[in-house]
């Protein structure tokens, strides 16, 4: 599994610190251990058949993916 961080679109660029994009999660693959920033997080979820999204942070603890 990956993460990617990309710039911001021009329109969310005042709002938003960074954009990440989640890659790779296969069958087998290890979990990734993401530390906590201090940053609150909208994440975005999409399998092709339905959209979700939660807000949530700032983390206190690394957590596995």
């Amino acid at each position: 599994m990956t993460y990617r961080e990309l710039t911001p679109p021009p329109a969310l660029a005042e709002h938003v610190a960074a954009v990440w994009m989640r890659g790779g999660n296969q069958p087998g693959t290890p979990p990734l251990r993401v530390v906590p920033d201090g940053s609150a997080d909208i994440i975005w979820r999409d399998d092709g058949r339905s959209a979700t999204t939660v807000v949530a942070g700032p983390d206190t603890e690394a957590i596995r993916r």
